[in-house]
C-alpha cells in the first residue's frame, strides 16, 4: 500500500524539521513524504535539504502564500501524480508517533469490505490533553466525546487525515480557493457523505499550536481580525450548501458569536461584528470551484461540446490537430454539435480510436439555435455520464448556458473555451450580464487562446485573478514545414504556372470580410495582371462573393475549395497569404500560414499574440491602399521566397504535442504539476 504524506508549510522551519524527523522515524514501506512549501522566507529549504532525497522526500514550492487550502489541494495532486493509494494530510506542526500511521493501516486491515472515504487520528495537544480545536464530529453540531473508542464520522481536521484517493476520485479535491479555515470541514464532510469514514483512538498524532483553543473572533487580537474574512467567508459557503440543516446552524451560530462580541469584554466590537456579517454574506456570493483527477487506470469519458457546426473551421481545426496526438487511451471522447458535423477527418479518425460524433442536425440558421444548443446538450447529458465537459463556442451565452446545464446534471469537470474575443457591442455586454455569474460558479476551468479573448469572454474576477490559461493553438509543424517538392506538385495540380498566386483561408461570413477584397483586386490586377486567388472555406455567403467577382471580370482568377483535408498543401502553392477579419481570436488559420512560411498580411484586428513571424505583417482596414502597396511589395521583392518559420513557431507554443499534453493533462487533473 502505497501513502502520499502530504506536509504543508509556511515559514516554520524548526517545526516542519521535527515533524519530518518523526515521519521518518515512524514510516512505512511504500510511503512517501510531500512537502508543500508555501513560499517560506525564513530558510526553510536550507534547512530541509539533508532530508531531501527525491526518493522518500520531496520538496515541493508553491511559488506563494497560497494558503493551507491550495498546498493541500497540491500534494494530492502529488499522490495522484506518484501513484499512491492514499494522502495522509497534516500540517507542519503536526508530530506523529513512531506507529500513528501504522495504526491506521491496521485499521484498513480490518475494513477491507468497505471503501473509507478518511481516517482521523486522535489529535493530542503538546501537553498530552485532546486538542481542542481538531476535535472529530459525528454531524454538523455533534462533537465526540470518547476518545478512547473507534467510532464513524462525519468530520475531521488535517491533522493527521488518511484519505483514500480511490474516494478522491468521486468526490474531487479540497478547494484550493479556501485559503485558509474550514477547507478540511468541507472536505471531510463531502468525503463522508458518500463513503463510511473513522476516528482511530489507537492513532495518536500531537498538534503543536500555540494555544489549546479553537478559532474565537472575541478574544483574537484586532490587529490580526483580517484573517476571520476566510474563516465566515468559508463557514457560510459550506453550511448554506449544507441546505436547511447547514443554514439553521449557521444561524445559530451567527446569532451566538453576535451575543459573545456584544456582552464581553473585547474592544473594537462593531469591527468585530462586521467582519462577522460582512463575511458571512460574502460566503453566500463565494462559488468556488471543486477540481478532479483520476488515476492513469480510470477510464474517464469527455465530452467536447461544441456551440457551432462540427466543419472546417478554426475551432474545429484545433481539437482535429490536439486529437490527433492524444496519448491517453483510457479517455474516451464524445464530439458533439446541436447542427451538421461534416469534418471528414474528425470522423475518420474517432471511428478508428472507437469514439463518438454526434450531430443532431438542428438548423443553423435558425432564430433558435441557442435553444437548439440547451435541447441538444440535454439529451447528450441524460444518456450519458461525463468526467468532463469541454464547452466551445463564439457565444458567450451559449458557454453560460452549457456551464451550468452540465454542472447540474453531474459532470465532475466544466469547462468554457474561449477562440475568438467577438465584438463589445451592447448584444455582447447583455449577453455578459447573463454570463458573468453563471461561469463564475458553473465553470471550473478557462481556456482561451489569448489574453484578449479571455478578457472579453469571462468574468471579471476570472480575469483579474487570472484563473484561466491560455491554450495555444498548436499545429503539426512537420506537416506546415515548407517543402518545395510539394510546392511545385501543388502548382502543376492547380495549373498556376509562374503566377503570382495570393490564399485566404476562412469561412466566409460577415466577420471574416471576405467582401473587402473587392476594394483592392481591380488596383491588383492592374500591377499583376496574370495574378490567382485561392479561396478555403464554405459559408453562406460564398455565392454571392463569386457572383460580385464575377460581375467585375475577376471570376477566372479565382479557384475556391471547400472542406479540403490538405490546407498544408494548398498553403504551399501560394505566395501572399490575406486574412482581412474584422475580428480573430488567436486564428488556427493564421498560425498555419505563418508556419508554412508565407508572408502574410493581416488587419490590425488580430491579437499580438498570433503575429509570431517577422512577415506577418498588420494593415488598416481604413487604408485599402495599404494592402494594394504591401501585396506588391511582396510580388516584387520576395516571389518565390519562403522561410522556415517553423522552428519560431515551436519557440512560442504552436507545437500540437505540446497542446496536446496541456488538454489530457488537464481532464486528468494534473494541469498544476
Amino acid at each position: 500500500m502505497k501513502v502520499g504524506t502530504v506536509v504543508v508549510t509556511h515559514n516554520r522551519k524548526e517545526l516542519l524539521l521535527r515533524s519530518i524527523h518523526a515521519l521518518l522515524e515512524g514510516k512505512q514501506e511504500g510511503q512517501l513524504i510531500f512537502i508543500i512549501d508555501n513560499a517560506s522566507d525564513d530558510g526553510t529549504k536550507e534547512a530541509i535539504a539533508p532530508y531531501v532525497d527525491n526518493q522518500t522526500v520531496f520538496y515541493y514550492p508553491t511559488g506563494g502564500n497560497y494558503g493551507g487550502s491550495y498546498g493541500f489541494n497540491y500534494g494530492m495532486k502529488l499522490a495522484f501524480q506518484y501513484g499512491c493509494d492514499y494522502a495522509w494530510l497534516m500540517d507542519d506542526d503536526c508530530i506523529v508517533h513512531r506507529d500513528s500511521l501504522e495504526k491506521l493501516l491496521a485499521f484498513l486491515q480490518l475494513h477491507t469490505s468497505e471503501t473509507i472515504g478518511f481516517l482521523s487520528s486522535r489529535v493530542l495537544w503538546k501537553d498530552g490533553s485532546i486538542s481542542l480545536m481538531n476535535v472529530q464530529k459525528t454531524s454538523l453540531g455533534h462533537k465526540i466525546t470518547d476518545f478512547t473508542k473507534d467510532q464513524p464520522i462525519r468530520i475531521a481536521s488535517f491533522v493527521s487525515c488518511l484519505v483514500n484517493l480511490k474516494a478522491a476520485e468521486e468526490v474531487g479535491l479540497p478547494i484550493k480557493d479556501f485559503f485558509v479555515w474550514g477547507d478540511d470541514v468541507e472536505y471531510t464532510y463531502r468525503v463522508s457523505e458518500k463513503f463510511p469514514s473513522y476516528f482511530v483512538a489507537d492513532s495518536i498524532v500531537e498538534h503543536h499550536s500555540a494555544v489549546n483553543s479553537g478559532v474565537n473572533i472575541v478574544t483574537a487580537d484586532a490587529d490580526h481580525l483580517e484573517r476571520y474574512r476566510y474563516a465566515y467567508r468559508n463557514e457560510s459557503y459550506f453550511y448554506t450548501k449544507s441546505k436547511l440543516v447547514g443554514k439553521t446552524y449557521l444561524f445559530l451560530k451567527i446569532c451566538l458569536h453576535t451575543a459573545r462580541i456584544l456582552f464581553k469584554y473585547c474592544n473594537h466590537k462593531f469591527r468585530r461584528l462586521h467582519y462577522v456579517y460582512h463575511y458571512t454574506f460574502e460566503g453566500k456570493r463565494f462559488h468556488p470551484h471543486v477540481e478532479y483527477v483520476f488515476s492513469p487506470d480510470k477510464k474517464i469519458n469527455v465530452l467536447e461540446m461544441f456551440g457551432e457546426p462540427l466543419s472546417y473551421g478554426g475551432q474545429e481545426a484545433f481539437f482535429l490537430n490536439s486529437y490527433r496526438c492524444f496519448q491517453d487511451k483510457n479517455i474516451h471522447y464524445t464530439f458533439a454539435t446541436p447542427f451538421y458535423a461534416d469534418n471528414a477527418g474528425l470522423k475518420a479518425v474517432a471511428a478508428d480510436r472507437g469514439d463518438e460524433v454526434i450531430a443532431f442536425n438542428y438548423r443553423f440558421q435558425s432564430p433558435f439555435r441557442k435553444r437548439s444548443f440547451a435541447c441538444a446538450l440535454k439529451q447528450i447529458l441524460k444518456k450519458n455520464s461525463f468526467d468532463v465537459v469541454h464547452l466551445s463556442s463564439g457565444s458567450t451565452y451559449v458557454l453560460a448556458k452549457g456551464a451550468k446545464l452540465a454542472k447540474k446534471r453531474g459532470a465532475k469537470k466544466v469547462i468554457v473555451h474561449s477562440h475568438a474575443p467577438g465584438f463589445n457591442n451592447f448584444k455582447y455586454r447583455l449577453a455578459k450580464k447573463y454570463a458573468d455569474p453563471r461561469l463564475t460558479r458553473y465553470a471550473d476551468g478557462y481556456f482561451a487562446c489569448s489574453v484578449e479573448s479571455a478578457t472579453l469572454k469571462f468574468p471579471p474576477a476570472v480575469v483579474e485573478k487570472k484563473k484561466y490559461r491560455i491554450l495555444m493553438n498548436g499545429v503539426d509543424l512537420d506537416r506546415y514545414h515548407f517543402n518545395a517538392e510539394i510546392r511545385q506538385t501543388m502548382r502543376e495540380k492547380l495549373k498556376l504556372g509562374n503566377a503570382f498566386t495570393l490564399i485566404h483561408v476562412g469561412r466566409f461570413s460577415p466577420e471574416k470580410n471576405q467582401t473587402f477584397f473587392l476594394s483592392i483586386l481591380p488596383q491588383i490586377q492592374k500591377a499583376i495582371p496574370d495574378f490567382r486567388f485561392l479561396m478555403i472555406g464554405d459559408g453562406d455567403s460564398k455565392q454571392e462573393f463569386i457572383d460580385k467577382i464575377t460581375a467585375m471580370g475577376l471570376r477566372d482568377h479565382f479557384q475556391f475549395f471547400e472542406k479540403v483535408s490538405n490546407v498544408n498543401e494548398l498553403l504551399m502553392a501560394g505566395d501572399v497569404y490575406l486574412m482581412p477579419s474584422l475580428y480573430e481570436g488567436l486564428s488556427i488559420a493564421l498560425v498555419e500560414a505563418e508556419s508554412s512560411g508565407l508572408p502574410c498580411l493581416v488587419s490590425t484586428n488580430f491579437q499580438k499574440e498570433g503575429l509570431i513571424v517577422p512577415f506577418a505583417i498588420p494593415l488598416s482596414l481604413s487604408d485599402p491602399s495599404a494592402w494594394v502597396s504591401a501585396v506588391l511589395e511582396q510580388y516584387k521583392g520576395l516571389v518565390w521566397r519562403r522561410e522556415d518559420a517553423t522552428e519560431i513557431m515551436k519557440q512560442h507554443g504552436f507545437d500540437v504535442r505540446v497542446t496536446a499534453k496541456a488538454l489530457e493533462d488537464y481532464y486528468r487533473g494534473v494541469k498544476d504539476l
